[in-house]
C-alpha cells in the first residue's frame, strides 16, 4: 500500500515507470540508476526463498533498464545476505552478466545477527 505522502508528493512517477519516463523526458540531461525499495526479507524467509526473491527483483530491474536505456543508466543489485554463496553468484549474474552498476547491502541480515558468515567475501569481490 502506498503512503499518503508518496501519493501526494511524487504521484505515480514513484511506482509507475511509464509515468516516471513522461516526467524524465522533459529533462534532456536527467538520468537515473534504479535501486530496489523492497523491504528487508531476510528475517522472514528461508535463505533459498530469499535468494529466489532477490533474483526476481534483480531480473525485473534489468528488464526495466533494458526497456528505457535512454534514461536509465543501470541498476543497483540486491543481494541475498542470508546465503553468502548465493550473494556471490548474484554479483556474477548482475554485475558481470547484466551490467549492474553496484550492489545494495541490507544490514538487517539474519546471517550477520545470528553468527553466520559476514559479507567480507561479497565486499572484497567488488
Amino acid at each position: 500500500m502506498l503512503s499518503r505522502t508518496s501519493r501526494r508528493v511524487g504521484g505515480p512517477a514513484l511506482w509507475d515507470m511509464d509515468s516516471r519516463m513522461q516526467v524524465m523526458q522533459k529533462y534532456e540531461d536527467y538520468f537515473q540508476v534504479l535501486s530496489s525499495s523492497a523491504d528487508v526479507v531476510e528475517p522472514y524467509f528461508s535463505p533459498g526463498e530469499v535468494a529466489e526473491f532477490i533474483r526476481l527483483i534483480n531480473d525485473e530491474m534489468a528488464e526495466v533498464v533494458h526497456k528505457y536505456p535512454d534514461k536509465l543508466l543501470g541498476a543497483v543489485a540486491r543481494l541475498p545476505m542470508t546465503d553468502i554463496d548465493a550473494a556471490l553468484r548474484e554479483i556474477e549474474t548482475t554485475i558481470d552478466g547484466m551490467g549492474f552498476k553496484g550492489i545494495q547491502l541490507e544490514t538487517l541480515s539474519t546471517s550477520m545477527r545470528k553468527g553466520g558468515r559476514w559479507p567480507w567475501e561479497v565486499i572484497s569481490r567488488l
